[in-house]
């Protein structure tokens, strides 16, 4: 199961997000308004998911697991978006 943080403000937001995944052939997956956690029932590819969301201009960073999305503060977050844009180059 793979988790991320997407950084999102309402409904509309998820919407797009849901169309752009399933679009790229993503399923079985959830995405709480509340709390910004993109949640995947399956292993899927990470790099996939973070390129497909990211091409819609919504920032995403994946979560360890050992951290629960509660205790994430904004500045974590971003820490770890721009941490993962520059390991992945």
């Amino acid at each position: 199961m793979k988790r991320f943080h997407v950084t999102l403000m309402c409904g509309g937001c998820v919407e797009k997000i849901t169309n752009a995944l399933n679009k790229k052939g993503f399923c079985n997956f959830n995405l709480d308004l509340n709390t910004g956690v993109l949640e995947f029932k399956e292993d899927v590819n990470g790099i996939d998911v973070i390129n497909t969301v990211s091409d819609i201009k919504y920032k995403i960073v994946p979560l360890k697991e050992e951290v629960k999305e509660e205790t994430l503060t904004e500045d974590e977050i971003y820490s770890m978006y721009y941490e993962n844009l520059y390991n992945d180059k």
